[in-house]
């Protein structure tokens, strides 16, 4: 085992590290609109996630279609490249679909979801569990008729919204 070996895992690891770090470091607390409204925005971890994998994934489309392979394992090579662009290329839309498209909001006792122009309005006061699932790191609201909303929590203002939560229901 060479030197190389070691220290290319290490590396990967400390940048990840560094980059989930970062996206702590630079949280911001809920905007405030004109009409009392907090909003939740997305941060660098969902930006970097999405970014990251719709460009590799066109990477991996781009040098399936252009460029190919010339080896005598072209075939498993190729359906290799169109599994990678696939499962990222899904991955991509999965972080625009939970973390960028959707607006979250809250005033009050209520909290807004907006996606594609459709809104949903929870009642706070009908919240029955808080749920901090730390390995995937998001947090997820239980209400009193078995609906659940689950939040990243590395959305900027999801501090703010557990705290005003727990004044209002616990």
């Amino acid at each position: 085992m060479e030197l190389t070996d070691l220290i290319k895992p290490l590396l990967s690891f400390s940048l990840m590290a560094a980059l989930y770090a970062g996206s702590r470091l630079l949280y911001k607390p809920a905007k405030v609109d004109r009409i009392g409204w907090y909003w939740l925005k997305p941060g660098l971890l969902h930006f970097f996630a999405f970014y990251g994998t719709l460009g590799f994934s066109l990477l991996i489309w781009w040098i399936y279609f252009f460029v190919g392979s010339a080896r005598s394992d072209a075939e498993f090579q190729e359906l290799m490249m169109v599994i990678l662009a696939s499962v990222s290329g899904i991955g991509a839309a999965y972080v625009w679909w939970t973390s960028i498209a959707r607006q979250y909001s809250w005033k009050g006792r209520h909290f807004r979801i907006t996606r594609l122009g459709k809104e949903q309005i929870y009642d706070l006061e009908q919240l029955v569990d808080i749920e901090l699932l730390e390995i995937r790191d998001e947090l997820r609201l239980v209400f009193a008729d078995g609906r659940r909303v689950t939040l990243s929590a590395d959305l900027h203002g999801c501090e703010e919204l557990a705290e005003h939560i727990e004044t209002l229901t616990f």
